[in-house]
């Protein structure tokens, strides 16, 4: 799907698993992705990203399970970001 979110280069082999997944979970780990304290390059949208992966990969009406922590948007340094009432919508943009 050219020009869309599905075809980004940024999703390294993502659309070989587009619609593949009727099911996917992540718990505490996408509060983590881009900000280097696991050895990944440091990307302010990486948890974004990462969301919009899995968006690609699950089939239409397939179910997410998510567990990330929720309060006072905040980032910790380079350990992990709250979410709140603005970082919130952004992660959850395309669902």
């Amino acid at each position: 799907m050219p020009g869309s979110l599905h075809s980004n280069k940024n999703f390294h082999g993502t659309h070989r698993y587009f619609n593949s997944f009727d099911f996917v979970a992540s718990f505490s780990s996408i509060e983590h992705s881009g900000l280097g304290r696991y050895d990944d390059p440091i990307d302010p949208i990486g948890d974004i990203r990462e969301m919009q992966k899995i968006s690609c990969i699950l089939k239409p009406g397939g179910l997410f399970f998510l567990g990330i922590p929720v309060g006072l948007d905040d980032v910790g340094i380079n350990c992990h970001r709250t979410y709140g009432r603005i970082r919130l919508p952004l992660l959850f943009a395309g669902y």
